[in-house]
């Protein structure tokens, strides 16, 4: 059994990967819209705590790397959403340079404390 092929097992978490998009709202104004590209099997874990601080908010930031499947549509600037929580996709690999699993490096949004 390949390393790919241990992993593939573990994908056992339903992801949702979206674009975003920009639109209008009702007064012509610019909003940000996410669609859905792909519904997909992956794992996510945990791969680092952080803390950032924007303005003058200290935020809580947890990294995580999500494994999926290979696809060549998935690159920084998009999401996953998981059980009601958003990851924003950092950085993408393939994992082993054969085209078979991708490690995404993602943020979950922050907490404003």
């Amino acid at each position: 059994m390949t390393n790919s092929d241990e992993l593939t097992g573990a994908l056992r978490h339903r992801l949702r990967l979206q674009r975003r998009n920009e639109g209008q709202d009702m007064g012509g104004g610019a909003l940000d819209i996410w669609e859905d590209v792909a519904v997909l099997w992956g794992d996510i874990a945990p791969s680092r705590p952080g803390r950032s601080a924007i303005g003058v908010r200290n935020i809580s930031v947890q990294e995580f790397e999500v494994r999926v499947r290979y696809r060549d549509d998935v690159e920084s600037g998009m999401r996953f959403l998981w059980r009601g929580d958003i990851f924003m996709i950092n950085t993408v690999f393939d994992m082993d340079e054969t085209l078979s699993m991708l490690s995404i490096q993602c943020t979950k949004s922050p907490v404003f404390e």
